[in-house]
């Protein structure tokens, strides 16, 4: 019987042990799932001293004064793209829903929510099928598309967040312009989550003339404007607006213009901004790729990292040897380049380009710079019919035309400089210190 009994108790000890795996089996990647999870929605605590992004401020607070009821039973509209993330990576329109904003609709700006569509592409309607929200197009047949009186019907604010390149004539800043007016026009509250200006504190380049406004150039503002998106909203609303909108800037914390290019994006700005790199290379090469024969490598890995001609032009090594020492005098490191272009099918060559330090560094001298010497080097050029308008004047292409002197060019560039920095700072839109800096043309 002593033996039965020990058999039995053997017996009940494996059942046991096999329960015990098995809920071992069934429990344990939920409890190491729900871990994970739970750590991924965990925002690192930060010190008094770091530097943070508008979203990373965005306070429970705040979101409840948005509205006159003052709680959170507003719908929102977010305008943003692959750039609207905060330092961790986590989405901007997730960090919204997670602190309780009921996202409506997502607004796409030129080249999309992810932003991998190609410049000037229609960007099509579309649903975000993660999150089941809209995603409305505002980028449509070559140009901005305005928000209309039926597309905001079901919103009461609306945020912009997305990292913009620092120049004029990239159409981010035109699409939160046109946020602007529409929160003025439909009495829209409007919210926009500050980043930094990847160009740093300078402003340099003409202003927008009142005949050349256009998707590259909307509102009068320098070329390369030295301000961040939330300093142009506020310039926007109080300068250039007919009735201001309800407008909020949220501001980073402990943002620095001179040395925040330490940070790096975030995220691409776009199929041809893809580094800070291309980011510097486009305040300068984003005008001369709209004068031929020049090759500035869109559409390669090396977009607005070089200067290239196509190689039935016969452009000798000793001149492009002349512009390498020309380019480093202007803070531009510089190398031999040669790849063949499937997009022209032809062999082009010429110099990779590093900007060192943007700071040191002027995109519209340089330009000019760069025009002059392939003019005097006997290279035909022609401007495209979008020339004038992403300078945002006729007189840069007269001047390098030679049918305006360069002193009526200076003059007409500083006074508009001036007057901007002048009226920008009188209406209090510089929100961190030290202000940006004028780069006055000799």
């Amino acid at each position: 019987m002593f033996g039965g009994v020990k058999f039995l108790g053997k017996q009940v000890l494996a059942v046991a042990r096999i329960f015990c795996l098995f809920m071992v089996a069934l429990f344990l990647p939920k409890i190491f799932l729900t871990r994970i999870h739970s750590s991924a929605r965990k925002i690192p605590l930060r010190s008094s001293s770091q530097f943070r992004l508008g979203i990373e401020n965005l306070s429970p607070s705040f979101l409840k004064k948005l509205t006159p009821k003052g709680d959170m039973s507003f719908r929102a509209g977010l305008v943003t793209n692959q750039t609207g993330k905060d330092q961790s990576g986590m989405q901007t329109v997730d960090i919204l829903r997670e602190k309780g904003v009921n996202v409506v609709s997502l607004f796409a700006p030129e080249h999309g929510v992810s932003g991998n569509i190609s410049a000037a592409r229609t960007v099509p309607n579309a649903k975000d099928k993660k999150r089941n929200i809209k995603i409305i197009s505002l980028y449509r047949n070559g140009s901005t598309k305005k928000f209309d009186q039926e597309i905001l019907k079901d919103i009461d604010v609306l945020f912009f967040d997305m990292q913009d390149s620092g120049m004029r004539h990239y159409t981010y800043i035109t699409t939160l312009f046109e946020m602007l007016e529409a929160a003025s026009l439909h009495k829209k509250v409007a919210v926009v989550l500050d980043r930094p200006n990847p160009l740093g504190p300078y402003m340099e380049g003409t202003l927008v003339g009142p005949s050349f406004k256009s998707a590259i150039s909307y509102a009068p503002i320098p070329v390369r404007y030295g301000m961040t998106i939330g300093e142009l909203a506020l310039y926007f609303n109080k300068n250039i607006l007919k009735k201001p909108a309800k407008l909020h800037v949220v501001q980073m914390k402990n943002y620095n213009r001179h040395s925040y290019r330490s940070h790096g994006l975030l995220a691409h700005l776009s199929p041809n901004i893809t580094s800070m790199n291309s980011c510097y290379g486009y305040s300068f090469l984003g005008l001369l790729g709209e004068i031929r024969p020049f090759d500035v490598g869109v559409g390669t890995e090396r977009a607005f990292q070089c200067i290239l001609l196509p190689e039935n032009i016969k452009f000798s090594k000793k001149r492009w040897h002349e512009l390498h020492l020309a380019l480093k005098k202007q803070g531009v490191e510089n190398s031999f380049y040669r790849y063949y272009s499937a997009r022209k099918k032809r062999y082009c060559s010429g110099l990779r380009l590093r900007v060192a330090d943007i700071n040191r560094f002027s995109s519209f001298g340089t330009f000019l710079m760069i025009v002059d010497f392939f003019k005097r080097s006997g290279v035909t050029l022609t401007f495209s019919k979008h020339f004038d308008k992403a300078a945002g004047s006729a007189k840069v292409r007269e001047f390098l035309e030679g049918k305006l002197s360069r002193v009526a060019l200076t003059k007409h560039i500083n006074e508009g400089l001036n007057s901007f920095f002048k009226k920008a700072s009188e209406l209090n839109c510089f929100l961190y210190r030290p202000s940006p800096k004028i780069v006055n043309l000799s």
